[in-house]
């Protein structure tokens, strides 16, 4: 016999291949199992189909077949003698495409009586008996009121009749019934159709009436079996027939099977046994019974693959019985196969229950491919595979093509053919076409080298199988740039002229829609938006988004377009492709760079597809997860065949290990219902598990302590015979621990354990933390801090009210209660508060030194009071979290503290230093100064930016005048873009917190202050608005801010509300060389539109500049290095105005690489970080260093990676011994679904997940460590987003700090573990970490560093720049040239001489004209 990939694929390429590859094989006999079992299975061949219907079936034969074809399934159903029991879904032919026929839940084939009852029209089989004079009337009946009538020829019926009752066995079986009722006067009989066959019946012999059936008067009596066919002379009931009948499917398929042939039955043996390792099955299985009869082979000439829709039919009603096979055997199987725990089976022999059928449950095991539980292991199999590697970098969609022309080329072999009459030559050859990309793309070819793959095959609404693959690759091709993505992935239209055949490709597959306005009704559309989210933006060059999301690059050529419908599609349409995967497949293949947003929305949803049913099954209330399983199910022809053919829906590489986990004695055992238990007590190794046999491993092998459990399949191998774990010798393999519900209690919190607790040697050690043996798993994972705990807060004040003062403890308690979503803050005051008082009792003391005594109350009140001015500080109040005011006369001294804050200050101070720093002003700074002075004491409105570089004295020249205007009793209100940069001026605070402007703003936002508030009447007062570093924020809050200081200044009747920002003075500072307003996924087009100066209030501002070098005014300075600054600070402008470049990119004007002067170069030969470290930090192993060191030195670097590969080598290398802090990662109870995202993404997932100015779940941190705070925890004691501080004291709920920048520098805080509600806009739930609100700050990136000064900087490019102004505030972050240091490393890791610069001209050309260059006073 000729084996079936050779039938099939022909002189294919592959076929070829095929060849070549097995002429090199060492096998001299290689093996085909898909068809034939290699060679176990022989069937004789099928008959010939008869020529009248072999011409009905041939597609050549002109109209008449094609009608015939295309109404096959009506004709078939006029002639069967069975109904099908089946949902059929008829809405996926609604829409033009090829057709499919598709089924939802269970297939059975039922049989009614053998007479109509009650003067019913006869119905299938009663068609071949009753009322036969009008047959072919009776058999069109059910069609009139059917659209297909028309379509229906009563000359193909009537010799189609004839057909069967020449060819027929079974028309002829019933013919005679006709005859027998025509004789009978009382028809009293039952039709038997015997279903087990005697001797050695051929397949497809003509059988004899004695073979098929008896007609039998009264009882069928005892001879019946359980596969006989009884059919009833008179019933109302359909009775459904055994699909293990050998005439199951020619019953139901008379046109498939015309001479009434035998089907599937159990008695068919395999052949040539005695050529074949002996195994324990001797007969054919159903499912390879059906995989061989639907293979074509030379000289067959089986009618069953000529039936087209009705082989469509047929393909689908046999694997739904394959299943269902199976799934009845699991039924059947579960009073007899149990599982129970160790201990139960233990607890059920001491009862007295030595049956074993009184124990365990009935579930649908994960053996079931396609199965709840088989999917969602497959699932987090995939999730493993991510934890070990990392995010996924490529998602590739691969689609069948049925025009491909190895298709193409057999269905239209011997007739013409459509390619959805062949549904198993379409599978097949997808599958060796998937199988070639896989091998193609682990070659290495298209993308370089890969270290893992995940692959999952899914069957489109209209049926054609796709895949999904995720690809992991080596670091050194991983995508860094946009460069890299352009390198591989394309969204635009090739050229036509250059690249014709990559332009057709494209066109044909990649293109998507037309949808939208243009075809509302297209299948994407859902509440008349695209649900791709097509058409995208243009983009003139490809963009990294935030978390890595990549936006392509999608220019807007006019001329390139595709017509498609009428409609012309730009690149905006095309779906990212990879050219050599596209031309080698011409198939659509879409290819996708993977981030960590996209793998949580989609990725894994896509990997896993079916699970959303799965999860259903799993977990919904029934008692029968069978029948909720087969309810979920649709299945299509394509699948059928996929799933008959045994062709894998999953695959994955590496191997991932499926680790048992159990609590002490709970581990399960499988036996028989019916064994005795304690037979079932004295198995050997009973007791061992891959859990307590890691713990035995632990206690002998010291390589195995620094092994997780989940780890340990790296390097061990499971022997499940000898119940042990064994070195690994060979190979690779994950780990992964079995899934666990948080509902499960104990054995949920063990797992949590177990994937943070290395060289575990028994259950105790695990529940052991700090030397503290706890009694439960529970208690264990509370001491970790991985568990929401409510006894944290007052721990943690437990903790710091040993050194902490009166005024840290208040300010804790405010901390605690705005960022740690505590559940009763009462509770916690009520503990503490007395803790609070002890500088109040003092200050009152100093007033009353006769009345030393204080009540309990009046000490409240007074800790109430304090505590209320914190709380208004930071824009709410004592009673926003349901906690008690102080009285009266108190909350009338704190009403309006915004404005007495404002007016509070020593006015006779301010104005000893106004004096002082006006004769300190240098001439640009004295001009803006008497400027806005001039606007302030003529009561006229004044806008003005000042536009001035790093160290040319803005700062200096903000504390002049708001000392000035403070000095004569005025109100002056100082903010900043950032925390870092708000904590530098006199009474300072971000823009976002002072006005209240939303963090997500739009062209229509406005600041959320209320009419007739303390904060809306400061406003109505307030004489200036001093904006520091405006450029870094979004225009949107300028406009903001704008519309709500009208409708302020409106209300009071103000004559110049009218005017820009309501008639007030504002006064903005910042330098546009510096890091614009960030923009998620923005392209630079973006960015230019969001900037201040894309405004329409940017026209109304006057521009002055600040031109002189503060530093050269420096004193003690000689000549040498007074030119060294002006050298340095010159070539610093040079590179932010865009004026330097060396080596210019020809394709983006934007972009060009910067030579680094050889004495700011750092050069190495060994570890590039170890040598940047040396150089900045070069005392770093020294114990016990000064704040000071840690003050004014420190490694800024582009992106967060590199940021955390740095602190971690330097915390590695520094003295002291290390503490670790875990967070406590849940996801928000409020989140939809949430039991199906805890299945879908374990904690473990959860944990791994890093989000941009979020903590990471573990936390390394030693004493002595510098850190920098995530949160504006409390901007006016200088805790500030930004702010660095040195620990100093490392409790478990709790850190001590000392501030080391800003104004607060000395102070010492202490800072609580608190929320991040982690709501990003691509994860479908929100994410709750608790954890310490810092990281280290050895090093930080180049944003971050952005109002920092530094005495000595290291700037390390291992990625270049990615964004306007980056390279400029790098290195003006330093005072002097000799404190700074560059490496700059390509995409090898290999040393440059230079560095990449970005500058977006756009930008610098929008001010006004003649700004640039300037000339700066050096």
């Amino acid at each position: 016999m000729i084996p079936d990939q050779y039938n099939i694929i022909g002189q294919s390429s592959y076929q070829k291949k095929r060849k070549q590859r097995l002429a090199r094989s060492s096998k001299k006999n290689p093996s085909f199992t898909s068809c034939c079992a290699n060679g176990k299975i022989q069937l004789p061949a099928a008959p010939n189909t008869p020529q009248f219907l072999d011409d009905l079936l041939n597609p050549d034969k002109g109209s008449l077949s094609i009608k015939f074809r295309h109404n096959i399934r009506a004709y078939n159903s006029m002639f069967a003698f069975t109904s099908m029991g089946a949902q059929i879904d008829h809405t996926v032919n609604s829409q033009p495409g090829p057709y499919i026929f598709k089924i939802n839940g269970q297939c059975h084939h039922l049989m009614g009586s053998l007479v109509p009852i009650d003067a019913e029209s006869p119905r299938f089989a009663q068609l071949y008996i009753f009322d036969t004079d009008n047959e072919i009337a009776n058999r069109l009946h059910p069609f009139n009121n059917d659209n297909c009538q028309s379509s229906l020829d009563e000359n193909v019926v009537n010799k189609l009749i004839d057909m069967l009752d020449s060819s027929n066995a079974l028309v002829k079986l019933f013919r005679q019934v006709r005859h027998r009722l025509n004789n009978d006067e009382f028809p009293n009989f039952k039709l038997r159709l015997i279903g087990k066959r005697d001797g050695d019946s051929k397949q497809y012999d003509d059988p004899s009436s004695n073979d098929v059936c008896g007609l039998i008067v009264g009882d069928i009596g005892e001879s019946q079996t359980d596969r006989d066919i009884i059919i009833e002379g008179y019933s109302r009931n359909l009775r459904r027939i055994s699909k293990l009948h050998p005439k199951f499917m020619s019953l139901q398929y008379p046109l498939l099977f015309p001479y009434g042939e035998d089907g599937y039955h159990t008695d068919i043996l395999f052949t040539n046994q005695e050529h074949y390792t002996p195994s324990k099955r001797q007969k054919v299985t159903m499912r390879a019974y059906y995989a061989y009869v639907i293979q074509e082979r030379l000289g067959d000439s089986s009618t069953l693959t000529k039936g087209g829709r009705l082989y469509q039919q047929f393909l689908v009603d046999a694997f739904m019985n394959v299943e269902q096979e199976r799934l009845d055997f699991i039924r059947s199987n579960q009073e007899n196969l149990r599982t129970e725990s160790y201990k139960g089976v233990q607890d059920a022999v001491l009862r007295g229950d030595v049956n074993g059928s009184s124990t365990g449950k009935i579930i649908l095991p994960s053996s079931l491919t396609g199965s709840p539980r088989y999917m969602i292991n497959n699932y987090h199999d995939a999730m493993a595979i991510c934890r070990h590697y990392g995010n996924p970098d490529l998602f590739i969609t691969f689609t069948c093509n049925v025009n491909w022309p190895e298709i193409q080329r057999e269905i239209k072999k011997s007739r013409n053919y459509k390619a959805e009459d062949k549904p198993d030559i379409i599978g097949r050859v997808f599958r060796y076409k998937l199988n070639d990309m896989i091998s193609f793309i682990k070659s290495g070819q298209p993308f370089g080298k890969t270290i893992a793959d995940v692959c999952a095959i899914e069957f489109q609404k209209r049926g054609l199988p796709h895949t999904h693959l995720l690809i992991w690759l080596a670091s050194e091709y991983k995508f860094r740039s946009p460069q890299d993505v352009d390198s591989v992935i394309s969204a635009e239209l090739p050229n036509k002229a250059d690249d014709p055949h990559c332009y057709a490709i494209v066109s044909k597959f990649m293109l998507h829609g037309p949808c939208g306005i243009a075809s509302p009704k297209a299948q994407c559309m859902k509440g008349n938006q695209c649900s791709k989210k097509f058409p995208k933006k243009f983009k003139q060059s490809t963009v990294f988004g935030e978390n890595g999301f990549v936006f392509y690059k999608r220019r807007n050529f006019p001329a390139s377009f595709v017509m498609k419908n009428g409609i012309a599609l730009s690149n905006s349409y095309v779906v990212p492709y990879n050219k050599e995967l596209l031309i080698r497949y011409n198939a659509h293949v879409n290819v996708e760079i993977c981030c960590q947003s996209m793998l949580i929305k989609y990725l894994f949803k896509y990997v896993s597809k079916g699970s959303d049913r799965c999860r259903a099954v799993i977990q919904g209330q029934t008692n029968d997860e069978i029948q909720a399983y087969l309810n979920c199910r649709f299945v299509c022809p394509y699948e059928a065949v996929w799933r008959l053919l045994q062709f894998p829906i999953h695959s994955r590489n590496p191997a991932v290990e499926r680790l048992q986990i159990h609590l002490p004695m709970q581990h399960s055992v499988v036996f028989f219902g019916n064994q005795n238990l304690s037979s079932v007590l004295r198995k050997n190794g009973l007791n061992k598990t891959m859990l307590t046999g890691w713990f035995d491993q632990n206690k002998e092998d010291v390589e195995a302590t620094q092994l997780y459990y989940s780890q340990f399949p790296n390097k061990y191998v499971w022997d499940a015979r000898q119940k042990e774990w064994i070195y690994r010798t060979r190979g690779f393999s994950l780990g992964r621990i079995t899934y666990v519900h948080p509902a499960a209690g104990e054995l949920y919190f063990l797992k949590m354990l177990l994937n943070h607790v290395k060289g575990a040697t028994s259950f105790e050690y695990l529940r052991c933390v700090s030397g503290i043996v706890y009694p439960t798993f529970q208690l264990a994972c509370k001491a970790l801090g991985l568990l929401d705990d409510g006894k944290e807060w007052a721990e943690a004040f437990s903790e710091a009210v040993l050194t902490a003062s009166s005024s840290q403890l208040r300010q804790l308690f405010v901390s605690v209660t705005l960022f740690c979503q505590i559940a009763n803050p009462q509770d916690l005051l009520d503990q503490f508060w007395h803790t609070m008082h002890d500088d109040i009792r003092i200050k009152l003391s100093s007033f009353s030194p006769h009345n030393l005594h204080f009540s309990d109350n009046e000490l409240k009140n007074y800790v109430l009071y304090e505590l209320e001015q914190l709380f208004n500080a930071l824009a709410t109040s004592l009673k926003d979290y349901n906690l008690p005011l102080p009285n009266d006369r108190l909350m009338s001294e704190i009403r309006n503290n915004l404005l007495r804050e404002e007016l509070n200050y020593d006015i006779s101070e301010l104005r000893s230093n106004n004096e002082a720093s006006i004769s300190l002003l240098n001439t640009c700074q004295k001009k803006i100064y008497d400027r806005v002075m001039e606007s302030i004491s003529k009561n006229q409105q004044s806008l003005i930016f000042v536009y001035g570089h790093g160290g040319t004295g803005k700062t200096f020249l903000w504390h002049s005048l708001i000392n000035s205007i403070r000095s004569e009793g005025l109100i002056v209100l100082a903010v900043a873009s950032s925390g870092i940069a708000s904590i530098l001026l006199p009474g300072g605070r971000t823009a976002h917190s002072r006005f209240k402007i939303p963090l997500a703003i739009n062209e229509n936002s406005t600041c959320e202050i209320k009419k007739n508030t303390h904060l809306s009447r400061l406003i109505e007062t307030t004489t200036l608005i001093v904006w520091d570093e405006a450029p870094m924020n979004n225009r949107y809050c300028f406009e903001t801010l704008d519309r709500s200081l009208r409708d302020i200044m409106g209300q009071t009747g103000h004559s110049n509300h009218n005017q820009p920002f309501g008639g007030k003075s504002i006064l903005l500072g910042g330098d546009y060389r510096q890091i614009l307003p960030v923009i998620p996924g923005g392209t630079k087009e973006d960015i230019i539109n969001a900037s201040l100066s894309s405004s329409p209030l940017w026209p109304k501002f006057e521009i002055m500049l600040l031109k002189q070098n503060m530093r050269l005014s420096i004193a003690g300075l000689g000549s040498d290095e007074i030119n060294e600054i002006k050298t340095f600070a010159k070539w610093i402008l040079k590179i932010g105005d865009g004026d330097l470049c060396d080596i210019p990119f020809f394709d983006e004007l934007d972009e060009s690489l910067i030579k680094i002067p050889c004495d700011l170069q750092l050069h190495t030969s060994g570890d590039p970080i170890k040598a940047m470290v040396s150089a900045i930090y070069p005392s770093i192993e020294q114990p016990a260093l000064e704040p000071f060191y840690f003050k004014e030195r420190a490694i800024i670097t582009p992106k967060n990676i590199t940021v955390t590969e740095i602190n971690n080598f330097i915390l590695g290398v520094t003295h002291g011994p290390q503490r670790i802090y875990l967070s406590n990662d849940s996801v928000d109870a409020s989140s939809s679904d949430n039991d199906n995202i805890n299945l879908l993404y374990p904690l473990e997932f959860i944990n791994q997940l890093e989000f941009s100015g979020v903590p990471s779940h573990i936390l390394a941190l030693k004493i002595g460590a510098p850190i920098m705070l995530l949160r504006n925890l409390s901007p006016m004691i200088g805790l500030c987003n930004g702010t660095r501080l040195i620990i100093t004291q490392l409790a478990d709920r709790v850190i001590e700090a000392q501030i080391i920048t800003g104004s607060h520098i000395g102070d010492r805080v202490f800072i609580p573990r608190i929320i991040f509600p982690i709501n990003d806009d691509k994860c479908p739930f929100t994410i709750k970490r608790r954890q310490f609100p810092i990281r280290l700050c050895y090093a930080m990136t180049i944003n971050k560093s952005q109002g920092q000064s530094l005495k000595f900087v290291g700037v390390f490019l291992k990625e270049q720049v990615f964004a306007h102004g980056q390279l400029y505030v790098a290195l003006s972050r330093v005072t002097s040239k000799k404190g700074l240091k560059i490496i700059s490393c390509d995409q090898e890791g290999k040393q440059l001489d230079y560095a990449k610069n970005i500058v977006y001209k756009d930008v610098l050309n929008l001010l006004p004209k003649g700004l640039f260059p300037i000339q700066n006073d050096f």
